[in-house]
């Protein structure tokens, strides 16, 4: 009887030596904008498809009651704020923030600030007038990266109190908010000018 509890135990320390190992050897990409494109990828050995697309809709976010784009996650995660800081004036010190992930359970509602001099066609997250910091909640402050019209930030929640950290997986998801890409017309143009360049180069 006590070999084979022996047996059962080592079994057990086994099973869970190599559930760790699977969890730690993880490397799970969440990647979201502004109008509903979200994947997440390097979730396979946790179950999930790879790629996953991530579902959402538009909805009101229950603390503020404005309504925006809200995706929604495979598993429950700590909620709480993590908010996106503009690159500063000539590349100085970044002030002003832009845009606010909110996480809510198994929901992620995304807020990006509607500048004045925006024009339609308008991103599923804008929204006039940003949520304020909840002092209740657990709020993390990072910089955008990259130019104005084509930036974004990474978020890396390492502990259980990081809003978006993920119980069942451990410090082990990066999130990428991309906040702004560039339009199609500029795309459009730049690469008709490479074109042009490439042309002249040539001649």
């Amino acid at each position: 009887m006590k070999k084979l509890s022996r047996i059962l135990w080592l079994c057990g320390v086994t099973a869970a030596l190599t559930a760790t190992t699977a969890i730690g050897q993880l490397n799970i990409q969440v990647t979201v904008d502004e109008n509903g494109h979200g994947k997440i990828t390097g979730a396979g050995p946790a179950g999930l498809p790879d790629p996953f697309p991530l579902p959402f809709t538009v909805g009101v976010e229950p603390i503020s009651g404005i309504s925006t784009l809200v995706y929604t996650l495979p598993t429950t995660v700590t909620s709480g704020d993590v908010f996106l800081y503009e690159i500063g004036p000539l590349g100085g010190p970044n002030q002003i923030f832009s845009d606010l992930i909110r996480f809510n359970q198994n929901q992620m509602y995304f807020f990006s600030d509607l500048h004045p001099d925006d024009g339609p066609p308008f991103d599923l997250a804008d929204v006039v007038g940003m949520p304020l910091p909840d002092a209740t909640r657990p709020t993390r402050f990072i910089d955008e990266l990259g130019p104005e019209g084509n930036n974004g930030a990474i978020y890396r929640p390492l502990t259980p109190s990081d809003p978006g950290f993920a119980g069942g997986v451990g410090p082990n998801v990066t999130y990428n908010f991309i906040s702004d890409v560039p339009e199609p017309t500029s795309l459009s143009l730049l690469g008709l000018a490479g074109v042009v360049a490439l042309l002249r180069k040539r001649r």
